[in-house]
């Protein structure tokens, strides 16, 4: 542990503050963002078409499951992080009386 400005270290839990426990780990966050390392993969090494730009019907299919599971990913993430919050809505901005 490295010494901090502050008095305590780092990488040490603050006192009275429990470190997560394994069951607490944001376990979904990491999946989600192996989709989408999948799909950078599958992108680069499935077959989906030949040189000329034919499509592999197959493997054309199986690029689109894989594309929507890295984009239901890419939308859950979004709303974990809260970059989306559904369900909220600003306000309008009132005119100002004066």
């Amino acid at each position: 542990m490295l010494p901090s400005p502050a008095g305590g270290t780092f990488g040490a839990p603050a006192q009275g503050v429990a470190s997560p426990t394994f069951s607490e780990q944001p376990f979904l966050p990491l999946t989600a963002m192996r989709f989408l390392a999948g799909l950078a993969l599958a992108l680069r090494f499935v077959p989906y078409s030949d040189d000329r730009g034919n499509f592999d019907p197959v493997w054309t299919a199986i690029m689109a499951v894989v594309l929507l599971a890295a984009l239901a990913a890419s939308v859950y993430l979004a709303i974990v992080l809260e970059i989306l919050k559904p369900g909220t809505r600003r306000a309008p901005p009132q005119e100002g009386r004066g």
